[in-house]
């Protein structure tokens, strides 16, 4: 459903199920591309945690 929700978006969006906190790969072409992907996880109950 995530994905789903964003792939028209943000192209193939990958989600590994197996690591905790979740992981999601995506291709950000620009920095305000990366703050509209954050803010669209956001809304959809999820934090985006940078290392």
């Amino acid at each position: 459903m995530i994905k789903a929700s964003l792939t028209e978006e943000f192209g193939e969006i990958s989600v590994n199920l197996e690591a905790n906190p979740k992981e999601v790969t995506v291709e950000i072409k620009n920095e305000a591309q990366e703050q509209k992907f954050k803010d669209e996880m956001k809304d959809i109950g999820f934090d985006v945690i940078e290392e």
